[in-house]
């Protein structure tokens, strides 16, 4: 779903701890909004550095789930 480059100081690191989430919401046709949170993927590696004071780190989010949010969206 996203991906990037988050560069980061030196003593810095990506929380890999945490599982991010996505909140996806849907307006249906009755002007109502469906919404369902899904779990997400984080996956980096480092990449080359820029700055000698930094850190920067590839990284890709993707939905863990993705016939669920599939189903969701069709559902909806």
């Amino acid at each position: 779903m996203a991906t990037g480059i988050l560069d980061l100081a030196n003593s810095w690191e990506p929380d890999s701890i945490s599982t991010p989430n996505a909140v996806v919401k849907v307006l249906r046709a009755d002007r109502q909004f469906a919404q369902e949170t899904f779990a997400m993927v984080l996956t980096s590696s480092t990449v080359a550095p820029v700055d000698k004071d930094t850190k920067p780190y590839y990284f890709s989010v993707s939905v863990q789930d993705e016939q669920a949010l599939a189903d969701f969206i069709s559902q909806e």
